[in-house]
């Protein structure tokens, strides 16, 4: 699929994922939703949104297929870009290393691919 193709109603989640319920220890955190269903890659599964959000995750930021594409070529970084805007310019300056050597990200991205059960 182009990114210029609509890819639904599916948008990326940058949050903050407790290690329990309530808990304020945990990592910063990405998943796919479409406002009724999640899907989390790192677990490869999909979940009904009011289970998945039940208190464990806290959303930092929301972005669409567009905006995820140009946040990556714009910062270099797959994320979160919400730290990095607001990051002084030293700390801005080691993620661009580690994007660096990760393989930075790509120069136009083209494709883009939502979770399908069928996949």
């Amino acid at each position: 699929m182009d990114i210029e193709d609509d890819p639904g109603d599916w948008r990326l989640v940058h949050g903050f994922a407790a290690l329990t319920p309530g808990c304020s220890v945990g990592v910063a955190h990405a998943w796919l939703t479409d406002g009724r269903e999640v899907y989390d890659a790192v677990e490869d599964r999909f979940w009904p949104v009011t289970e998945y959000c039940g208190g464990r995750y806290e959303i930092r930021a929301i972005y669409t297929v567009r905006e995820a594409c140009n946040k990556t070529v714009e910062t270099r970084h797959w994320g979160p870009w919400e730290i990095y805007e607001n990051s002084p310019p030293s700390l801005k300056k080691r993620f661009e290393a580690t994007s660096s050597e990760r393989g930075s990200a790509p120069a136009k991205p083209t494709k883009s691919r939502v979770p399908s059960r069928n996949s």
